[in-house]
C-alpha cells in the first residue's frame, strides 16, 4: 500500500535561492507520512481521542539530488517500508522521471497519558502495510556527540507556534532550529547533499535550547541542548562547497 500526489511547488517553500531544498522537501516528506495514515483512519487527528495515543517520529533522513523551481509538478510517493514496534516509512520525489529527493521516516506511537511507548496493535493498525521495498539511501546512523567538543552557535525559547496537537515542539521546527545556526553566507558557499535527525526527549513551551555545532568535512554536526543539559536532538547535516 503506497500514497502518492502531484504537488506544485509553491514559493512560500523556497529558500534564499528562490528554490525548494531541503527545508520544503522535509515538510512535504512529513506532510505526505501523516497523510498516508489519515487515509487509512489511523492518523494523529484521530486517534489521540479515540485511544488516547499519538504518533510520535524519531528519526528523519533526507538526501538532495536536486532543487526544485515552480515550473511544473513534483511527484511525490511513500510507503511503510518496515513495520514492527516502530514503523519506518520511506519517500520519493521526482519529476519527470528524474528523483529529485528521497528519504526515510521512523516513527513509534506513546500513550499520552503515561508518556509510555505502545505497539501499534493498540490503535488496530493494519498488520501487514509495509511493503518489500525501501529508498536506497543507507540505514538510519548512529548520530553519537560529544557537546564539550561543540562550539554554542545560539540558544532559542519554545514559543506556542512551536508546539503541535501533542503539546509538544513539532518535529519539523527542529529542521528550522538546526537551519537556523548557520549564517546566509554559509548557504551561498555551501550546498546541503543530506539531513538526518533524530530526536532524544521532548520539549515544551518555554524550554530554552542551546543548538551546538561542530564541523568536519564534508558535514556539520548538530545537537540542541535544553536549559538543564539533556540533548533534546541530534543532527547531521552533509555539505558540499560549492
Amino acid at each position: 500500500m503506497s500514497y502518492s500526489k502531484d504537488y506544485l511547488p509553491q514559493f512560500r517553500e523556497s529558500g534564499m535561492d528562490g528554490l525548494v531544498g531541503i527545508k520544503g522537501y522535509l515538510n512535504y516528506f512529513q506532510d505526505m507520512a501523516t497523510i498516508f495514515f489519515h487515509q487509512i483512519n489511523k492518523g494523529n487527528d484521530v486517534i489521540p481521542e479515540q485511544y488516547g495515543i499519538s504518533w510520535i517520529y524519531t528519526r528523519y533522513k533526507l538526501t538532495v539530488n536536486k532543487k526544485a523551481d515552480f515550473g511544473e509538478p513534483l511527484h511525490m510517493e511513500t510507503w511503510v517500508s518496515k513495520q514492527d514496534v516502530r514503523v519506518r516509512q520511506d519517500l520519493v520525489i521526482s519529476r519527470n522521471g528524474e528523483i529529485y529527493a528521497q528519504g526515510r521516516l521512523e516513527s513509534c506511537l506513546i500513550r499520552l497519558d503515561k508518556k509510555i511507548l505502545c505497539k501499534p496493535n493498540e490503535i488496530e493498525l493494519p498488520p501487514n502495510l509495509a511493503e518489500e521495498r525501501q529508498v536506497d539511501i543507507g540505514p538510519f546512523e548512529k548520530l553519537v556527540f560529544k557537546t564539550e567538543e561543540m562550539e554554542p552557535a545560539y540558544t532559542y525559547t519554545v514559543l506556542f507556534t512551536d508546539l503541535d496537537k501533542s503539546k509538544h515542539m513539532n518535529n519539523l521546527h527542529y529542521a528550522d532550529l538546526f537551519l537556523n545556526a548557520f549564517t546566509p553566507e554559509f548557504y551561498e558557499t555551501h550546498i546541503i547533499k543530506s539531513f538526518e535527525l533524530q530526536f532524544d526527549a521532548q520539549c515544551f513551551y518555554g524550554d530554552k535550547l542551546t543548538v551546538m555545532t561542530k564541523e568536519i568535512p564534508g558535514f556539520v554536526y548538530l545537537t540542541a541542548v535544553n536549559q538543564e543539559g539533556k540533548i533534546i536532538s541530534r543532527c547531521r547535516i552533509g555539505v558540499k562547497k560549492i
